[in-house]
This record gives C-alpha cells, structure tokens and sequence, in this order.
C-alpha cells in the first residue's frame, strides 16, 4: 500500500479508520489466517528454544489469544508483556480469568498473578502494529514502549510482527534508534523482511 508521502500521525490515523472498517465478523476471520500463517511460520523455523512473548489484543488489533492459549502448557512458554509506568515489563501469560484492564486498556495479570518472565527466556517476540513496512519497520501508537523494551535486550529475539495486509506500506520513516521485525505476518502469508534478506 502506497502511504510513504504521509507523515507517521498521518498514517496512524488512516490506519486506525482502515482497521475500524472492519466488521467483527471479517476481523475474526483474518485474525484466524493470521494465526494459522503464525504458527506454521514458527513451525517451518523451528520450536524456539526460549521463551515466546506474545500479546493480547486491543480492539482492532489482530487477535492471537486462541494460538497463545493453545501453546501455552505445551513445550512453549508463552507470556505477554504489561505497562508498568514507561516500560513494558514481560510476564508469564496468566488464565483468562486472572486478568484485569490496565493502562490503555490493556489485559494484564491481576497483581497476585503476576509472574516475571525473564528477558534472557525470551527467544521470539510477536508484536502488533498500526502499519510495517517491507525493511520490518513498525509504526506503533507513538508511546514508543516497544522501542524501550527492545533495546533492553543483549541478544536479540526473533521479531515477528502481526498485520492486516492493508497494513503494509511501502516505507515507514524510521530513526536510528527503530529495530525492524525480522519476519511480517499477514493473514495471506508470512515473509522475511529485507533486515534478514541483507544478512
């Protein structure tokens, strides 16, 4: 999709409106793709070895909730991260029914099942994203809470981002301080970005 000439605000306010077009119904349907393409992605890369962080979606978001849950007892450990003042803080991803709403809405543990997941666990990291681009550069909601988290890391996970396909656009503006994904995932398919193509 064609949006380079706009500006990030821009471009976060089309996708918004692109993304509140969608009927439930339609959003389930390709947040289903999606995880299937997700799953069969980490699957054809091999089991990670560490831990998976994953996230619950926000309305509109690609919803992964029903693949987090059926990893989770299995041979993955699976948490999610939680706001906590300006970080993102991972943890283990608690029951349905041991959350609450937090900051900006977002589901988290209730605070006596908060289990801190260790960021050398962490092997692979599945994040939303209003819009990426071909590179894996990622346009978030501008909190840059993401940017935070991963540069907090000595060894760099595996990055996945999730989109709808409307949401890939030719360039996203980056700065220097932008980590792109390593593989987008779409509920079409799944690819490399060019960050692993130039390795």
């Amino acid at each position: 999709m064609a949006m380079s000439m706009q500006t990030k605000d821009q471009l976060r306010e089309t996708m918004k409106k692109l993304r509140a077009a969608l009927s439930a119904t339609e959003r389930d349907k390709l947040s289903t793709a999606a995880c299937h393409n997700l799953a069969e992605l980490l699957d054809k890369l091999g089991q990670p070895k560490r831990a998976i962080l994953g996230y619950l979606a926000l309305p509109g978001e690609l919803n992964i909730d029903q693949l987090l849950y059926s990893w989770k007892g299995t041979n993955y450990t699976v948490g999610i991260p939680v706001v906590s003042g300006s970080e993102l803080i991972p943890c283990l991803l608690p029951a349905p029914d041991e959350m609450r709403r937090g900051r900006f809405n977002l589901r988290e543990p209730l605070p006596e099942k908060v289990v801190a997941l260790p960021l050398a666990e962490i092997g692979c990291i599945i994040m939303p994203g209003l819009a990426f681009d071909r590179r894996g550069y990622r346009l978030g909601y501008g909190k840059g809470y993401y940017d935070r988290f991963l540069s907090r890391f000595t060894i760099q996970p595996l990055l996945v981002g999730m989109a709808f396909d409307f949401q890939l656009c030719d360039h996203i503006p980056a700065d220097a301080h932008d980590i792109p994904v390593d593989y987008l995932v779409t509920p079409s398919g799944s690819f490399q970005t060019s960050k692993l193509n130039a390795k």
